[in-house]
């Protein structure tokens, strides 16, 4: 299996937790209010799982590509 990656501004983040239920809890019902494409992600192991719109890849300004960090994708939404 090949391991994806992108890039989100932290701050762009809807949740973020160090347990992955609780993301994916908040990813449903984020999802029933908002008919987004979500992806749950996380900076490496060990570290809290992170929520994000996946159309934010596609309409963060170019101004903030510093403030980007790399994500591990675990599950899209």
């Amino acid at each position: 299996m090949i391991e994806e990656s992108v890039l989100f501004n932290p701050g762009d983040a809807i949740a973020n937790a160090h347990d992955y239920n609780e993301v994916y809890q908040s990813a449903q019902i984020y999802k029933s209010k908002h008919p987004h494409s979500l992806v749950i992600v996380s900076e490496q192991d060990g570290h809290p799982y992170v929520l994000f719109d996946q159309d934010q890849i596609a309409t963060s300004n170019r101004s903030d590509e510093d403030k980007k960090k790399q994500y591990r994708v675990i599950k899209k939404m």
